[in-house]
């Protein structure tokens, strides 16, 4: 932990790399800020969607992590940088992109963190490269009736369809915004059978949220719920 109150920069970035810390800017964590407290108050108006509830819980326990350090840069201005334990131990394996650029591949292992040990993540995988099929999209993992079940507030002719059936995928994709006022989700957690678009979850900030496994968890919820409520 970062003691001082002031610590020059090289200092700073000695121990962020001695002790693995993984830091962001005042920016970073600001906009973050605003953009949960927009999705709190949208909840005063309308339901939210289960990822965006999951958001506000992911966002509270980033919070509480999070340290604070004032540092001198080397033109002697001061900035704000956050930092804390890095959350995920990531592979040094790279992939391509869909459009041909390297990138380093984002998946790994989940660290042994005081958060992770909270959360009884430690070891657990973290993302990694999904099975496609021959049209590009996931493949066709998921029952539609587990879906259905697990986001049935969401049956409507703009998010689930009341009849799909058969196994489903989910995918992240653009989302348009244009026209749209204010700082809008650029992302959608879209639903697909058999390569076609047939649904959405809602939309997101982030391409990198594993929409699939959010689902997952969900589902799994749900019929730990049923099955204690089968017991009473």
């Amino acid at each position: 932990m970062i003691t001082q109150n002031e610590i020059a920069r090289k200092d700073f970035d000695r121990i962020c790399l001695l002790k693995g810390y993984e830091t962001f800017t005042e920016k970073q964590i600001t906009g973050l800020s605003n953009h949960i407290k927009g999705i709190i108050e949208k909840s005063s108006r309308e339901q939210l969607s289960s990822d965006e509830v999951q958001s506000i819980h992911a966002y509270n326990e980033d919070v509480s992590e999070l340290k604070k350090a004032l540092v001198l840069n080397n033109d002697m201005t001061r900035e704000v940088v956050y930092y804390r334990e890095r959350q995920v131990i990531f592979d040094d394996s790279i992939e391509k992109s869909e459009d041909g650029e390297l990138i380093k591949a984002r998946s790994g292992v989940y660290a042994n963190t005081a958060q992770n040990r909270k959360a009884g993540r430690v070891g657990q995988k973290y993302g990694g490269k999904k099975e496609k099929d021959g049209n590009g999209q996931g493949k066709d993992n998921i029952k539609a009736e587990d879906l259905k079940s697990a986001f049935s507030y969401m049956i409507d002719k703009d998010h689930i369809p009341k009849n799909l059936t058969g196994n489903v995928s989910i995918k992240m994709e653009p989302r348009d915004t244009k026209g749209m006022a204010g700082n809008q989700d650029k992302y959608q957690m879209s639903i697909y059978q058999n390569g076609k678009k047939v649904g959405s979850l809602g939309s997101h900030p982030s391409k990198d949220f594993d929409a699939t496994e959010m689902v997952k968890k969900e589902i799994a919820k749900k019929e730990g719920t049923e099955k204690k409520e089968g017991k009473k």
